[in-house]
């Protein structure tokens, strides 16, 4: 069987390639990482196409080649792709024997049918759209700890669930009141596709929403929330920067439908503390709020705790 700590990197010239060549060149658990490229360009090494990663140890740069893949020591493979591309790639290195994380929309869903739909594109992985777990350890950690196929959420979806989920969990989501995400991003989040909108002329002092009612996201915010579609509002803004998220989450408190221990109308300043804190995997004090600057270059999402009381 082989090493899961010997791993495969395909597709690291965007930016989430890039951000996970960061991670995994430091990480104590890595054996070895090799990337795979379509273009080498001659490198041999992942500093030669990035010298900002010089000093962090051995990456070594192969072209592309999914047999040479399947007949080396990797067993993970990690697939910075898009997305049609992780869904033709994914059961091919299943097959051969790899463990692999996809950090493309590809596998967020079981139906394929809302792939199609959101996506707009084919489904040749649609048979093994059922061995994929969703990538929310503070949901699905056992889960994931056993599968050989792991879905990386989207970015603005990791935001909305991770603070709608434990009051739609414990019920304390007023029955059919709206909940409100509003969203914002930088444009690195866009890819680095050459697009009008992105380039600093239109982007700088800007501010606009986009994909209004049809973001792509949508569906695994309904999916992991439990929410219907039909009442989850979800605007998404670009902002004038290159990276990080903000989501401001309105809801409508009511009684709690579920009660556990401590449950009660008494307002949620019991509730609050120890079941937001658990769901998250690592979590900055939850007792102020947190400027952009103050989150740059952290790894996981941070949270703010919030003061209401129960609609009466």
């Amino acid at each position: 069987m082989k090493d899961p700590q010997n791993i495969a990197v395909i597709g690291v010239s965007g930016y989430t390639g890039f951000e996970l060549a960061k991670i995994l060149l430091r990480h104590p658990e890595a054996k070895s990482v090799t990337f795979y490229v379509r273009e080498p360009q001659g490198a041999h090494c992942l500093t030669e196409l990035f010298p900002q990663l010089r000093g962090c140890g051995q990456a070594p740069v192969r072209a592309l080649s999914l047999d040479a893949i399947a007949r080396s020591e990797a067993g993970t493979a990690f697939l910075a792709t898009p997305h049609e591309v992780s869904a033709e790639m994914a059961p091919q290195l299943l097959d051969a024997g790899l463990g692999i994380i996809d950090l493309s929309g590809a596998f967020r869903f079981r139906n394929a049918e809302t792939f199609r739909q959101w996506y707009q594109l084919p489904t040749p992985h649609a048979a093994r759209l059922s061995e994929a777990v969703y990538g929310l350890p503070e949901f699905y950690s056992e889960q994931i700890a056993h599968a050989r196929l792991i879905a990386n959420p989207g970015c603005y979806a990791t935001s909305v669930i991770l603070a709608v989920r434990p009051l739609a969990d414990a019920g304390y989501i007023a029955s059919g009141s709206s909940v409100v995400c509003d969203c914002k991003s930088g444009a690195t989040g866009a890819g680095k596709d050459l697009r009008r909108e992105l380039q600093f002329a239109e982007l700088d002092e800007n501010f606009k929403a986009y994909n209004l009612f049809s973001h792509r996201h949508t569906p695994e915010i309904t999916e992991h929330t439990g929410l219907p579609e039909s009442q989850v509002v979800f605007s998404t803004h670009l902002l004038p920067l290159a990276r990080g998220i903000l989501s401001t989450i309105y809801v409508t408190l009511g009684e709690p439908q579920s009660h556990s221990p401590g449950a009660s109308a008494r307002g949620t300043h019991q509730f609050r503390r120890p079941r937001f804190r658990a769901r998250f995997v690592r979590s900055p004090s939850c007792d102020r709020f947190m400027s952009g600057q103050s989150r740059k270059g952290r790894g996981r999402p941070g949270s703010t705790e919030f003061q209401s009381s129960f609609r009466s």
